[in-house]
């Protein structure tokens, strides 16, 4: 709750993009006034300078800005996000619609009372 008190006073128009090397523990945090894909790219090409290399997969989790369509509950990503892929040399993915883990609440979380 305190981080979410901290992150509000930047305002309505401040967006946090974080990147997380799971098996390093390593968090990538930086701010951004929008979530537009040219300020993604940056960010992940620059986390990946600072990790001096680029992980095989790389999972976006609720990124329109990457997100070119769903079909048959398949994400699809953008023509840029692929070009960026191919640049950088890994695989894009991205949580469908449905996957539970792309969600802040549990599936079955209980209701007020």
């Amino acid at each position: 709750m305190k981080k979410m008190k901290f992150l509000s006073a930047f305002g309505p128009r401040k967006c946090v993009f974080l990147a997380v090397l799971a098996w390093a523990r390593i968090r990538f945090i930086r701010f951004a006034r929008d979530e537009k894909a040219v300020t993604t790219f940056g960010f992940l090409a620059e986390c990946f300078e600072q990790l001096a290399g680029v992980p095989a997969m790389v999972l976006a989790d609720r990124m329109g800005c990457l997100k070119a369509g769903t079909v048959a509950n398949v994400v699809i990503p953008t023509a840029g996000y692929g070009r960026f892929a191919r640049h950088y040399r890994f695989r894009p993915d991205l949580f469908p619609p449905a996957h539970p883990e792309s969600h802040a609440d549990p599936p079955n979380a209980p209701g007020p009372a």
